[in-house]
């Protein structure tokens, strides 16, 4: 067993008069109660920033003895008056959404009251029998009933872009007939159009170019019309002088 005594040290707390601390403390406190707003109640973080440069030179103004106290009694008001302004909006919005249910109600109980009045004609007529005529009855209820419990919300779907094809990946239809055989790759509309008021030679420029035309599209050709390539150039042809007379 030690028989060393142990020296016992005496502990002091020392609590200083920190007066500037306490000051600016209970300033930041009172300040506070009054700028209480969060990141939400604005519309931008400009605006929020703003409110907190306010509350800080305020706080400042506080702990050196300034007067802010017009200041802290303008913002109640102002927080006041935002406070029912908000509220009746909200009052408001709530009025517009009932008023909106309650025609939404009206008009699906207005539905279903036209069915159940059709039905029963057609069964005082005779046109359907009583169990057909409860089997219906019984699907308008079920309806209904699913109506009445869908979602008011409803999102609409976003139309989806229509998707274009690339021009190198055209593939010119096959001859059927005596149609037309000029495709997008091969005729400038606008170009033939010019070509056509200014002179009767103009009126080649709607032709083809039929030397660019591969030896499959020629053979696609006659598959489907049962013409020869020359068949279809000299159909072109009287085609184009025949418009001009």
């Amino acid at each position: 067993m030690c028989k060393t005594k142990l020296k016992r040290d005496k502990f002091y707390h020392t609590q200083h008069d920190d007066s500037y601390r306490h000051t600016l403390q209970e300033s930041e406190r009172e300040i506070s109660k009054v700028f209480n707003h969060t990141r939400d109640d604005f519309d931008s973080l400009v605006d929020y920033n703003m409110l907190l440069e306010i509350k800080d030179s305020l706080i400042f103004s506080m702990v050196n003895g300034g007067d802010v106290k017009k200041k802290i009694k303008e913002h109640k008001e102002l927080k006041a008056k935002a406070g029912l302004s908000k509220k009746r909006k909200l009052d408001e919005n709530e009025k517009l959404q009932k008023q909106k249910y309650i025609i939404e109600e009206f008009k699906r109980l207005r539905k279903r009251m036209s069915a159940r009045e059709n039905l029963t004609f057609d069964r005082l007529r005779g046109n359907i029998t009583a169990e057909a005529c409860q089997q219906e009855g019984d699907k308008i209820e079920k309806a209904d009933f699913q109506q009445a419990q869908a979602p008011r919300i409803i999102k609409l779907k976003q139309p989806k872009a229509p998707t274009l094809q690339p021009l190198a990946e055209y593939k010119p239809q096959a001859l059927q007939g005596n149609a037309e055989f000029p495709t997008p790759e091969l005729v400038d509309k606008e170009a033939a159009e010019k070509a056509l008021k200014s002179t009767k030679e103009g009126a080649f420029a709607l032709l083809p170019n039929w030397t660019s035309l591969t030896k499959i599209q020629q053979s696609e050709s006659k598959k489907a019309s049962g013409w020869s390539f020359l068949d279809i150039a000299q159909r072109a042809k009287e085609e184009a002088y025949g418009s001009l007379l």
